[in-house]
């Protein structure tokens, strides 16, 4: 009876173990954790052998698949990096440089873009459902068949952007800049547009 006891103990032991280092894997260094395993807005840390965090210096950098939610990128610089199919939900990029960024496939759900510079940037398939993009430089941005729901553009700037089959249902466009920018295919059922600059130069309010 007493080796029963000891046994059971030991496999507790060994359980117990077995769930702190499984819900340790993979996350970065200095990251706080969520009840879910999910990273808490704002953390930063190292992932892939790179430095996340404010003003991060990263152009060019591979981090394509990685997990970086919540992560805190402000002001950081991006150029060139490939983010492609990456978690960056919920993350701050808040001032960060995307120029030329390949961001294809990369969820942005809820991130905080704001006066973020993403010309030229590659968003195609892109998802950014309630994302925040105020004024932000997206000129000559690729978002073909980018989901973009309720997220808020006002202010941002979009010329010559190619928004080929986007969904931007229900987004912000207040004082945003469309000149020259393509919409062909793209949903803009209730869109909001408030001295909203259009394709063709004229100037729109109201709702889509």
């Amino acid at each position: 009876m007493e080796f029963l006891r000891r046994l059971t103990r030991r496999w507790w032991v060994m359980l117990l173990l077995g769930v702190i280092i499984g819900l340790g894997a993979g996350l970065p260094l200095g990251g706080q954790v969520m009840p879910g395993g999910d990273q808490l807005a704002g953390w930063t840390g190292t992932v892939n052998g790179h430095w996340i965090g404010p003003y991060a210096e990263l152009q060019g950098v591979d981090l394509s698949l990685a997990r970086l939610i919540g992560a805190n990128l402000t002001g950081a610089d991006l150029t060139k990096a490939d983010l492609s199919w990456a978690g960056l939900s919920h993350a701050n990029l808040s001032w960060a440089t995307l120029t030329e960024a390949s961001l294809r496939g990369t969820s942005l759900t809820r991130a905080n873009l704001t006066r973020a510079t993403l010309s030229q940037a590659d968003l195609t398939s892109a998802t950014l459902m309630w994302a925040t993009l105020s004024n932000a430089n997206l000129n000559r941005a690729t978002l073909r068949n980018a989901v973009l729901p309720w997220a808020d553009l006002s202010g941002a700037n979009l010329s010559r952007a190619d928004l080929t089959g986007a969904d931007l249902a229900a987004v912000d466009l207040t004082g945003a800049n469309l000149t020259d920018a393509v919409l062909t295919g793209a949903n803009l059922t209730d869109a909001i547009f408030d001295n909203t600059i259009m394709p063709n130069g004229s100037v729109r309010t109201g709702y889509g």
